[in-house]
């Protein structure tokens, strides 16, 4: 009887040592499968942000059209009288996974997109804030800002002195905002958000064109076989000892 009872513990030792090797194997790679699954849908919602964030900036970076290309003072000066209004407002945007982009946990997969997503955020950056610099000059001088908003709605020629030079300065603002930060295909900043728009625009949608879920190593799948041996190998032991 004692013998009985001592070859049967040690029957059903081995079998949960089987079963309890396949088990941990199988628990810890549902944990690795699972951790993968979650990693993978915040990358996606993620990338997903950036696309949108990119159209936002389609926008100001002249979409499918040629930005603004480089034209002399004299032609702007005809065809852009609007750059000359201190009253002239610029509306900003918000695009904070671009500007995140470094801090995001997913940096790694992330590689190939990063230098030219960067670049596109420096170039927001330095867009908004020369237009902070012009709209603090504009505003620095009220009397000049009232007097010369009304002669402007008046179509008033009979400027002064100082309020052509401060009409001089606000063009020359709007043509740096525009012309130079903003720019167009044939700029040669090539900082400028016309180029690093497109350029972060191609990296992004070539990653989306070729990213595919990194696959498990090979030695997982040996493990996986190892496991569903063991536990195979439990049950006949069971059903011999049955018998």
């Amino acid at each position: 009887m004692v013998a009985t009872l001592s070859d049967s513990a040690s029957f059903w030792a081995s079998i949960a040592t089987l079963w309890g090797a396949a088990g941990a194997w199988l628990t810890y790679f549902g944990t690795v499968w699972s951790n993968r699954e979650e990693r993978s849908a915040a990358l996606s919602t993620l990338l997903s942000g950036l696309k949108t964030e990119l159209v936002v900036v389609s926008d100001w970076a002249s979409g499918e059209g040629k930005g603004y290309e480089q034209r002399p003072a004299s032609e702007l000066e005809r065809e852009r009288p609007d750059w000359f209004n201190p009253g002239r407002l610029i509306f900003s945007f918000e695009c904070p996974t671009l500007r995140n982009l470094t801090n995001s946990p997913y940096i790694r997969e992330l590689g190939p997109i990063v230098d030219d997503v960067v670049r596109l955020s420096r170039s927001i950056t330095r867009l908004f804030n020369c237009y902070e610099e012009y709209r603090e000059y504009v505003n620095s001088r009220p009397l000049l800002y009232d007097s010369v908003v009304k002669k402007l709605a008046q179509q008033k020629a009979d400027f002064t002195e100082a309020e052509r030079e401060y009409l001089k300065d606000i063009f020359r603002r709007n043509a740096q905002i525009h012309q130079s930060l903003i720019g167009g295909i044939d700029s040669q900043d090539s900082l400028c958000l016309y180029k690093t728009f497109r350029a972060a625009k191609e990296s992004v949608n070539n990653f989306l064109r070729t990213y595919a879920k990194p696959l498990f190593a090979w030695w997982y799948w040996i493990l996986h076989v190892i496991a569903a041996a063991a536990f195979l190998k439990g049950l006949l032991l069971i059903i011999a000892w049955l018998r």
